[in-house]
């Protein structure tokens, strides 16, 4: 599959295991970004091949053939943020032109993981998201999200 600028793709994950671990708390626990960042990360890459998985890069995710950018979000119950991973958390601080640099340079791959393991992608300019969002999708605006309402 190739990458397309504001289109949802849709995928059903069929095969997940780990251990004796049932299918069903699986599914369950891949509904939360802590746990699921990382291998959608590189699932990512399998779904669409032109990106290249960085791993343990902090400052993107991955990178295409043409040297763009990707930084990889989940979209899961509390919507999903637009800064950097590192801005997020107890007393740490969101630098407003730090967010900005970051998102005037990247795509981001929105991972809806809601529904898992039935998975909903789309990909959006940083900077346009920034626009129209500001620093987080709101749950709220899911539908209008991934429908492209918000053109």
């Amino acid at each position: 599959m190739k990458v397309e600028l504001d289109k949802t793709f849709e995928f059903h994950i069929d095969n997940v295991s780990f251990g004796d671990i049932p299918t069903k708390l699986l599914h369950d626990l891949f509904k939360d970004g802590r746990f699921a960042s990382k291998p959608i990360e590189v699932q990512l890459s399998i779904w669409f091949p032109e990106l290249k998985w960085v791993k343990g890069c902090k400052d993107h995710d991955h990178i295409d053939t043409s040297g763009r950018l990707f930084e990889a979000r989940g979209f899961t119950k509390n919507g999903s943020y637009l800064y950097p991973s590192r801005m997020r958390g107890g007393s740490r601080v969101i630098s407003e032109s730090g967010y900005k640099q970051k998102a005037g340079r990247v795509t981001y791959a929105i991972c809806d993981i809601n529904d898992f393991p039935n998975v909903r992608v789309r990909f959006i300019e940083g900077s346009k998201a920034r626009e129209i969002f500001g620093r987080e999708i709101k749950f709220k605006d899911r539908e209008r999200f991934f429908g492209g309402q918000y053109e």
